[in-house]
């Protein structure tokens, strides 16, 4: 995925809730990437105020915003 090929879904408290919902997006042929600026993982506590960002590409974007607005499991 190229950087200008993507849109940000969603921003999350942290890796955890985010590494949920990309496993949602996969398991329905949606490819996507987590960005966060904890070092790492070595310093979580900055997960915090910047949030965890998911991305997925811009071409399914919208599909993807069906699926998270559909709460689907």
């Amino acid at each position: 995925m190229e950087p200008g090929e993507r849109t940000l879904l969603k921003t999350f408290p942290n890796v955890q809730a985010a590494e949920v919902t990309l496993a949602k997006l996969q398991a329905n042929g949606i490819h996507g990437s987590i960005e966060s600026n904890d070092a790492g993982g070595m310093l979580p506590f900055l997960q915090v105020p910047e949030g965890v960002k998911l991305f997925v590409p811009s071409s399914q974007f919208e599909e993807a915003m069906d699926l998270l607005n559909s709460g689907a499991d």
